[in-house]
């Protein structure tokens, strides 16, 4: 017997298929009411489209969100690094003429 899916639960199956086919605005669009970010797996699933998006502080603060109900998951860690790395990148010679 098939089991029936129920609101949250089909809108994170129907984001993940989305991510999974490199649509990360359509996830945003899916998962856009703020009432399933109580929901961690939104949470991640927001902050990974959201890096795709290149949003960075957005992305960071829904991983950081997920992390604090999550807090020994290492792939939300290894993106909180990332995108600081990539918001404090320097390259000296960009600045000398």
């Amino acid at each position: 017997m098939i089991k029936k899916m129920e609101g949250t639960e089909y809108l994170i199956l129907m984001a993940k298929s989305a991510l999974a086919q490199s649509k990360a605005a359509e996830v945003m669009e899916i998962l856009q009411d703020s009432k399933l970010d109580d929901n961690s797996e939104v949470l991640y699933l927001k902050g990974e489209a959201s890096y795709r998006l290149q949003n960075w502080g957005e992305s960071i603060n829904y991983f950081r969100d997920f992390q604090s109900k999550n807090p020994d998951d290492k792939k939300a860690q290894a993106y909180i690094e990332m995108i600081q790395n990539i918001l404090t990148f320097y390259h000296k010679d960009h600045f000398n003429p």
